[in-house]
């Protein structure tokens, strides 16, 4: 897969995301490059296997006061869900030679 990656990154185009995309057959592929990965990596998440899960709901909730302000804070705890881990994965170790 990583082969075809590379075979077909001459024949590109931008999505309506501006992102670099290619059609396959399974479907269209999104490249997107982060600054939170290493530049070799490469990770392939589907988007519908994925949700998040709200383990404490919002609040909003007032704080200390200080002299004449009013202090607030929002409050939640939210967590990303796995729905399927074989959707995903990753290639690692990436060399350009």
């Amino acid at each position: 897969m990583v082969e075809d990656i590379v075979r077909y990154s001459s024949e590109m185009v931008r999505g309506k995301d501006k992102e670099p995309c290619h059609n396959k057959m399974w479907g269209t592929v999104n490249f997107m490059p982060s600054r939170h990965n290493r530049s070799r990596d490469v990770f392939i998440c589907q988007d519908d296997m994925w949700s998040v899960a709200v383990l404490r709901n919002t609040k909003n909730m007032e704080l200390a006061k200080t002299g004449d302000s009013t202090r607030r804070a929002i409050v939640t705890e939210l967590t990303l869900v796995s729905n399927n881990e074989k959707a995903s994965g990753g290639v690692f170790d990436n060399t350009t030679s």
